[in-house]
């Protein structure tokens, strides 16, 4: 290699080196960004602005997008398993199809988002934003929604064997847009849940805990022992 040479690639490496800093230290804009089927594994996206980005089919596995603002992004398809998206934004977005296995959603804001046919087995949704989510057919089996609110929430034909709901607030569906109805709950624990106004009707819930959860107004509608035994009205 050349002086000349060398030189070039000392400045190089020195440049690289800026770059990668100054993202670090400022949060990356991709606002309204066209990034379908981009590879962001393992990327550090903490609070980046994403917002009205399309990542459609993007591979986002390990990525850590902490405070991120995804509302209004199109992220159906992603490949999102094990991210961390604690605290992010996801108002409207739409993550159809979208595999967030064991991923990590703790506090984000998923007011109206779009969840349909969504793969969230063992994913951690503790005290989210969820009001009019729609989580049709969402596959939630081990999920942790503890203290969630998702009130207006619809979770027709989804699946919750084994989901955590402890003190989720599950009432006051919105008119025609149904609660868990028809969801699968068997072996849920919704202890201390609030599910006042809730529509679970034709819910199979075999082995579902109920202990100290409110169920005032609770539709039920069970047919041949699809619920067990509900709790005294609080």
């Amino acid at each position: 290699m050349t002086m000349r040479q060398r030189a070039g690639f000392l400045v190089g490496v020195g440049l690289a080196l800026f770059v990668s800093t100054t993202l670090a230290q400022s949060p990356a804009s991709y606002r309204g960004a066209d990034l379908r089927a981009r590879n962001f594994a393992n990327a550090n996206l903490r609070g980046a602005d994403l917002s009205g980005a399309n990542l459609t089919g993007a591979d986002l596995t390990n990525a850590d997008l902490r405070d991120a603002d995804l509302r209004e992004a199109y992220l159906m398809d992603v490949k999102a398993r094990r991210a961390n998206l604690a605290n992010a934004k996801l108002g409207s977005a739409d993550l159809s199809r979208a595999d967030l296995r064991e991923a990590n959603l703790e506090g984000a804001d998923l007011t109206r988002a779009i969840l349909q046919s969504a793969k969230l087995q063992e994913a951690r949704l503790v005290r989210i934003l969820g009001n009019g989510v729609n989580f049709r057919r969402a596959q939630l089996d081990s999920a942790d929604l503890s203290e969630a609110y998702l009130s207006g929430s619809d979770f027709t034909q989804a699946s919750l064997q084994r989901a955590v709901l402890r003190k989720a607030d599950l009432g006051s569906a919105a008119p025609g847009q149904p609660g868990p109805n028809a969801a699968l709950l068997v072996g849920a624990n919704l202890s201390e849940a609030d599910l006042s106004g809730a529509n679970l009707t034709g819910a199979p819930m075999k082995e579902a805990l109920f202990k100290g959860a409110s169920t005032r107004r609770l539709s039920v509608n069970a047919t041949r022992g699809a619920v067990p035994a509900l709790p005294d009205t609080k």
